[in-house]
This record gives structure tokens, sequence and C-alpha cells, in this order.
């Protein structure tokens, strides 16, 4: 998903939009695009897969683990054989967000939340949201892992 604001006139019909998955971590509103979620599921339902991995976005961004109780809700990665799940607070919905209310973060922005998954931020039912590449977040975690088994 682009971070970038559209050219499109505003009420332009054929200004692109994408859709998103709207989610909290903790007290804060994140999304992710659609197309990067392959399903959702309970934690119950998912703890016993084999080539499961958990991929903690709050312990990623905020330093501290999101507990993983039966009834988390997980949002679900599958790639090259392995499924990467994403446990999450809340799932808030899917929306249909257009070109035009997505934008690159600002330095403050980066600043503050480091994370090579944050690629921006957007408008939701006149919130703001901030945006993750699942797949970037994927990467940058098992870098992190590559690099804790090297020391």
């Amino acid at each position: 998903m682009a971070a970038t604001q559209s050219s499109a006139p505003k009420d332009s019909p054929t200004a692109p939009e994408v859709e998103i998955i709207n989610f909290q971590l903790g007290e804060m509103e994140f999304a992710c695009d659609l197309c990067q979620a392959s399903s959702f599921a309970l934690y119950q339902e998912i703890q016993d897969q084999p080539d499961l991995k958990i991929s903690d976005l709050n312990q990623s961004l905020f330093s501290h683990p999101l507990p993983l109780l039966p009834e988390t809700r997980m949002i679900l990665l599958k790639r090259n054989r392995k499924t990467y799940a994403f446990p999450v607070s809340k799932i808030s919905g899917i929306f249909k967000v257009s070109a035009k209310q997505i934008f690159s973060p600002p330095p403050i922005l980066q600043e503050a939340i480091f994370h090579p998954g944050l690629i921006g931020f957007a408008l939701v039912n006149a919130q703001v949201v901030l945006l993750l590449d699942l797949e970037k977040t994927i990467a940058e975690l098992s870098h992190q892992t590559d690099n804790a088994k090297e020391n």
C-alpha cells in the first residue's frame, strides 16, 4: 500500500480506493491493507497450527507484549508455507479509503514510532489511524531474530 496523496479531485469517481482493516493495539488505532490479511481467527482456533509464527506488533512497536488469551483476535498472513499471526486488541472493521485520505508519515511521527512497517496514516471516519505494512513488519522481525542469533 503506497502512502501517498492522490492527484485526483476529492470527489472524483475515479479516485482510487484502498480497502483496509482497522484494528487496535491497546488504545491506538492502526490499519493495514486488506490484501495483506489472509484471514482472521481467534487465538484458540489457531494455536496448534504447525508453522505458525506469532508476530507481536505490540511488542515490536511498544516493547511490551500483548497477552495471548483464547479470545485474542488474530490477523493472519500466509507467506512461503508459513502462517504469521498478528494478535490485536480489537478489529474495528474493514473500510474503503480514498487515496486522498492516505498520507506519508511526517518526520515527528517517524521519530515517535520508529518502525520499518509504519508507512503512513489515513483518515477513517474522521479518525487518524496509523498504517502498517505487515510484510515489512515480518521482514523486520526476521532481521531482529537473525541479529539476536548472531550475538
